[in-house]
């Protein structure tokens, strides 16, 4: 066994050598002084032989680069690192934001080609990304620091909270990363009055009546690629995701037209998603400037529509244990949840796992878009609850709904990227990576292909922010509503679809 085990090291570091000497003749960043000659083409054979190797030899896939990353993506790198480092330099001041508001938008498909291209560990829109694995999940598990971000976009900060205090319960720090409470004693607020209640709702024979209309719905109305069952305003999906989530949450009656047409114009409208834009830095002020008077006056109705909710107006203001919170105050933190995340995400995981949308390809050479969702769905057990789950948990994985979130330094800390420790200060934004981490190729075999029962798939799963259901308290808050609302959703169409 000594002896084999010498042979493979030998093995291993002459392939790792010819890989490195390919490197240098192609200039790749292996080593900035490459040759620039032109070496002999190596089979693909070889290459995943060598990358097999090279996994054996570090633990790691991503170790090495196997992609050699452009000269502007390279200066890049180099420029970003610069002005991390130095936060209140001229650089980072005037020229940094511009790069963060290119970068910010497409970085949930880049990530996954960037991490071939420098590694585990590299920059993108003004943040630094720690892509290992148990880096994320240490994040996850651990108390973060917070600014006003999401994901990789920045955030307009009087939009969000205007002349109030800071009740924008994602850009909260909590205890132990600097917080002062008020991130807990909101979520408590929110918890309590909100997503509990919410939960309890769904048992309720107005919840059901809202769920069969659904059901009636998709086994009425086109329901392929795209079709007008998740597209229409009157009927199917949309209207649903309105009625559904409000009747449960805020206590807000689905019959109520006026309320319920403000709340679909709000979220959805003629320019669907736009009122989670209308938070975003720049774009927001933008679309702010288009849609004033629109978008304006409607946030004022929807956060009257919350403040005298049901749900809310049992709420006791200015407790100590809800950080003295008013109705309004809390109607108002409420309202960018809703329009980022609540009729936003079961949506999107939705419309994937029902088909109206192909799953995406990450890299290049990956066929994820051909998935069979319709073969797969109409295979599942629907009466096992189990493999619903996990049918719902894969999906989440291959497009998670939100792909990165981030948290602060609370220290500084040094890295290995672009081949050299790199130190970097107290304050800086570091990007927690979920959709590395659900395409890591160290965890997961065929990281790219859909298999709903993969080995501890829900366990490890990270679409709620979280691994599994181990977190520090930023867990999505609506986990468990969504999970109960997107399986009976799954199972009764499902079951539909075999009439």
């Amino acid at each position: 066994l000594h002896h084999n085990f010498l042979a493979m090291n030998f093995l291993t570091s002459l392939l790792f050598t010819l890989l490195l000497a390919k490197a240098q003749a192609s200039s790749c960043p292996f080593d900035a002084a490459g040759s620039g000659t032109k070496a002999p083409e190596i089979s693909s054979a070889v290459v995943s032989a060598m990358k097999s190797l090279i996994t054996y030899k570090t633990g790691n896939v991503y170790s090495i680069p196997s992609k050699k990353p452009s000269l502007v993506g390279v200066v890049s790198q180099r420029f970003q690192i610069h002005t991390i480092q130095n936060p209140k330099g001229f650089l980072a001041k005037r020229i940094q934001p511009f790069i963060s508001l290119l970068e910010g938008a497409p970085s949930a498909f880049s990530l996954p080609k960037k991490r071939r291209r420098f590694g585990e560990n590299f920059c993108v829109a003004g943040m630094v990304v720690l892509g290992n694995f148990e880096e994320v999940s240490r994040a996850l598990t651990s108390p973060q620091a917070r600014t006003y971000r999401l994901g990789s976009a920045v955030l307009d900060s009087k939009r969000l909270t205007g002349d109030r205090r800071n009740t924008w319960l994602l850009s909260l720090s909590q205890k132990g990363a600097g917080g002062d409470g008020m991130h807990e004693q909101l979520r408590a607020a929110a918890d309590r009055y909100i997503f509990f209640r919410g939960m309890v709702r769904q048992r309720e024979p107005k919840a059901e009546q809202i769920m069969n209309q659904l059901v009636e719905d998709y086994r009425s109305m086109p329901h392929g690629k795209g079709g007008k069952f998740f597209t229409n305003k009157k009927r199917g999906m949309r209207p649903f995701m309105i009625k559904y989530i409000h009747y449960c949450m805020y206590g807000i009656d689905p019959d109520d037209k006026e309320k319920i047409d403000i709340l679909f114009n709000f979220y959805y409208g003629n320019k669907a998603g736009s009122a989670a834009l209308y938070y975003f830095k720049v774009v927001g002020r933008v679309l702010g400037l288009v849609e004033t008077f629109q978008y304006n006056r409607l946030v004022k109705k929807v956060s009257k529509i919350y403040e005298e909710s049901p749900n809310l107006s049992s709420f006791p203001e200015n407790e100590a244990k809800y950080g003295n919170l008013s109705r309004k105050e809390l109607a108002d933190a409420t309202i960018p949840i809703m329009a980022i995340a609540a009729t936003v995400g079961p949506k999107h995981l939705l419309e994937a796992a029902m088909g109206c949308s192909p799953l995406p390809n990450r890299v290049d050479g990956v066929k994820t878009n051909t998935t069979d969702v319709f073969g797969i769905w109409d295979g599942l057990d629907l009466d096992d609850s189990g493999e619903v789950e996990r049918y719902i948990n894969e999906i989440g994985r291959l497009w998670l709904p939100v792909s990165h979130t981030h948290r602060v330094a609370t220290e500084p800390f040094t890295v290995k990227m672009l081949f050299k420790d790199r130190t970097f200060p107290t304050g800086t934004e570091i990007m927690i990576p979920l959709s590395l981490s659900m395409f890591d190729e160290n965890i997961w075999d065929d990281a790219f292909e859909f298999n709903h029962n993969r080995h501890d798939l829900v366990k490890l799963n990270m679409m709620f922010q979280s691994v599994g259901n181990k977190d520090a308290g930023r867990m999505c808050p609506g986990k468990g509503f969504a999970m109960i609302m997107m399986s009976e959703i799954i199972v009764r169409c499902g079951k539909v679809r075999r009439e």
